[in-house]
């Protein structure tokens, strides 16, 4: 699935994708996939999981659309 990285905070490790104009999916950085960090803005690849603390949904195996920088 594609959606947009609406927020990412670096200090604490996790940010949210917007999957349409008003649906948000929480992303922890564990599950980046690409050697520079999430962007505000940039499209990305993902999966839907279960969170590996409290098994609630959230983005898995996150990886940048080609050219998204």
């Amino acid at each position: 699935m594609i959606a947009t990285i609406q927020s990412y905070h670096e200090l604490k490790g996790f940010g949210w994708l917007l999957l349409d104009f008003r649906t948000r999916l929480f992303f922890h950085i564990s599950q980046w996939q690409a050697d520079f960090p999430p962007v505000e803005g940039m499209k990305v690849y993902y999966e839907v999981g279960a969170g590996h603390v409290d098994g609630k949904t959230q983005a898995i195996n996150i990886k940048p659309l080609d050219g998204a920088l």
